[in-house]
C-alpha cells in the first residue's frame, strides 16, 4: 500500500495548472503532456521573434539612414554658415575681376579701333599722293 501513495504522490507532483489558450481558461494538465506543447510554443515564439528582430533590424537601418542624411545636412549648412563670410568676400572678388577684365577689353577694342583708323588715315594720305 505505501508503494500507491508514492505513485500517486509522483503523479501529484507532475500535475500543472497551466492557461494553455491564454485567455484565462485555466486547466489541470500532466506535465508529461504538456512538455511537447511547451516545446512546440517555445519553438513558435523564437521563430515570431526571428522575425521581429529582423523587421525591427530594417527599421532601425532605415531611421539610421535617414538620421545620418539629416546630420549631414545640418553639419553642411552648419560650415557653409561659418565660411559665408569668406564665401561673399570670393564672389565680390570674382565680380571685381571679372568687371576689370571687361573694363580692360573695352579700353583694349577702343585703343585698337583708334590705332586702326590712324592707320587707315595715314595710308590714305599716301596713296592720294
Amino acid at each position: 500500500n505505501d508503494a500507491e501513495p508514492a505513485e500517486v504522490n509522483a503523479e501529484e507532483e507532475l500535475m500543472m495548472d497551466v492557461d494553455l489558450v491564454q485567455m484565462g481558461a485555466w486547466q489541470r494538465v500532466n506535465a508529461r503532456i504538456l512538455l511537447p506543447k511547451l516545446a512546440e510554443r517555445k519553438v513558435e515564439l523564437n521563430n515570431r521573434l526571428a522575425k521581429a528582430r529582423a523587421e525591427l533590424a530594417i527599421m532601425v537601418q532605415g531611421a539610421f539612414s535617414l538620421a545620418v542624411l539629416h546630420a549631414q545636412r545640418v553639419s553642411r549648412r552648419f560650415l557653409v554658415r561659418l565660411r559665408l563670410d569668406e564665401i561673399r568676400k570670393s564672389v565680390l572678388e570674382f565680380a571685381r575681376f571679372s568687371a576689370a577684365v571687361e573694363i580692360q577689353r573695352i579700353a583694349r577694342s577702343r585703343l585698337a579701333s583708334t590705332e586702326a583708323n590712324r592707320l587707315r588715315t595715314i595710308r590714305d594720305h599716301r596713296m592720294a599722293t
